[in-house]
């Protein structure tokens, strides 16, 4: 489930859902009370995830702990299925390679880093390639591919071999974590950093509504979050999970490459003298990228008899 499916099995009307939408897609400030009860849910709806069994025990008990139990579970059939489907070295690899996204996350390497699941010196994209395309086409994992360069088009510019790798469900990385990071999300708690997850419930919410999960660096010193394609224009997305208001990054990248600035943050929706956007974290779900109509008048080059 998606956040707003997640709004729908609370009870939630749909009027109330489409006057967040419309403030998203008219840049307007939302209502202070719409605001916070929105915020309050999509964290909720982070560490609940969107398995169909834990979002019907959340709404049945409103009760964390039973969902982690729930998530739990569903981590360990997942371990089960690569024992018993993956082949030959994808067995532990596999395995390996999941146990190890909550580290590779944290870490703050631009990338996934091949060194950090087993601890191999000699590893590399040949021996785990399989194993990650095995939890890809389970649909466990999304592969976050960096690009060359954000310009059109994207998928032209991708690095097979360089990528970010995320949990298709937040909830289910959050289990994999202590409870003490369940707590500081619901609570908002600054004093623990909550921006694996919210990285990862962006990506989700992102590639939910129909986005290609990519992103941008340079040198290690010029980092974007995300880079996703509004049709008549390329973004650069950073996450926040705090107000901050310095984007060093996303200003030099909106001056070099003529692209369009977001951020997602813990605030209401305004757009600072710098031209960057900022967006409620929730309001990542109500974003979609644009249709361009393909049809096209061809009569004109048709030879008449």
């Amino acid at each position: 489930m998606d956040f707003e499916e997640f709004l729908w099995a609370l009870g939630m009307e749909q009027e109330i859902i489409n006057r967040a939408k419309e403030c998203v897609s008219e840049k307007k400030e939302l209502l202070e009370t719409l605001y916070e009860k929105f915020s309050e849910l999509y964290r909720i709806c982070a560490a609940v995830g969107g398995m169909p069994e834990c979002v019907k025990k959340y709404v049945e008990t409103a009760d964390l702990e039973q969902c982690r139990k729930i998530q739990a579970d569903i981590l360990s059939d997942y371990r089960e299925d690569i024992q018993k489907y993956a082949v030959g070295n994808d067995k532990t690899r596999a395995t390996a390679c999941l146990d190890s996204i909550p580290k590779q996350l944290a870490s703050g390497y631009s990338r996934f880093r091949y060194l950090d699941i087993e601890n191999r010196t000699n590893a590399g994209f040949r021996e785990y390639s399989t194993s990650i395309e095995w939890l890809k086409g389970a649909g466990i994992i999304e592969l976050c591919y960096a690009l060359d360069a954000p310009v059109y088009p994207l998928s032209a510019g991708k690095k097979p071999k360089t990528f970010k790798i995320y949990m298709k469900d937040t909830g289910l990385l959050i289990s994999m974590l202590d409870r003490k990071t369940v707590a500081a999300l619901i609570f908002r708690d600054t004093g623990v950093d909550l921006g694996t997850v919210m990285e990862n419930a962006i990506c989700e919410s992102l590639t939910k509504t129909g986005f290609k999960a990519m992103y941008f660096e340079r040198n290690g010193r010029l980092e974007i979050d995300f880079i996703i394609d509004l049709g008549s224009n390329i973004a650069a997305v950073e996450v926040k999970t705090g107000k901050g208001r310095t984007a060093l990054s996303l200003n030099r990248l909106m001056s070099e490459f003529n692209m369009i600035g977001i951020r997602f943050e813990d605030s209401n929706i305004f757009t600072d003298d710098k031209g960057i956007t900022h967006y409620p974290l929730f309001t990542s779900s109500f974003f979609y990228p644009e249709k361009i109509e393909l049809k096209a008048d061809y009569k004109h080059l048709v030879k008449k008899e």
